[in-house]
């Protein structure tokens, strides 16, 4: 997934980005007031995630310029002794959660995939994507076709959840660099192709 990561507190930061792009998500790390804003009303992100105590990043702000006209981006916010009301207030205004600092990072990493189980329509105990006998289970990362295990390796695996997140759908090579490998080059560089290739031979290799 691709997440927008707002704090002012650099160190702790740098703890939750460096463990949220080790389950393969793909992290925008900013501490810039303005930067920060631009991005979350401009780009396509699945997740915002504000801290509350980083006063720059207004919880009213961030919750005014997030929404786009096909679907609402999940936003989740965390702080310290956040009064009830605000956090309540946060909640009725479309935030998907409030979690308290200090973070426990195995629920943030939960809450996100539940998050994105919700928005793309699933119930929240329903953390799969399946396509025909291919299936892939956001809470382990681990992807299965029939009974057999697949081993894939980070990049793979953030490929694999990006098409079966657009199944259906035309994935052109500009969407995958920018939402998978998160790189701004010419889309005909053969990294797409090196990586669908593996994918390929690691999904289809003993199938019909």
């Amino acid at each position: 997934m691709r997440i927008l990561l707002l704090d002012k507190d650099e160190a702790a930061a740098r703890i939750i980005y460096k463990g949220l792009c080790e389950l393969g998500h793909n992290i925008d790390f900013i501490h810039d007031d303005k930067e920060g804003l631009f991005l979350a009303s401009t780009e396509d992100y699945d997740v915002i995630l504000v801290d509350c105590d980083s006063s720059a990043f207004s919880c009213e702000v961030i919750l005014s310029v997030n929404r786009s006209p096909d679907r609402m981006k999940t936003v989740i916010f965390k702080g310290t002794d956040v009064p009830a009301k605000d956090r309540i207030s946060m909640l009725k205004k479309g935030a998907y959660d409030y979690l308290p600092k200090p973070l426990a990072f195995e629920e943030l990493a939960v809450k996100i995939e539940a998050s994105n189980a919700k928005v793309y329509g699933m119930q929240q105990s329903q953390t799969r994507y399946i396509c025909c006998d291919l299936e892939l289970d956001l809470l382990s990362r681990r992807a299965r076709r029939g009974k057999k295990v697949i081993e894939l390796k980070t990049q793979e695996y953030r490929l694999l959840e990006y098409m079966l997140r657009h199944k259906g759908q035309v994935v052109t090579r500009t969407m995958l660099l920018e939402n998978v490998w998160d790189y701004y080059f010419d889309p005909q560089s053969n990294v797409i192709d090196v990586h669908i290739s593996r994918l390929r031979q690691k999904i289809d290799n003993g199938f019909e």
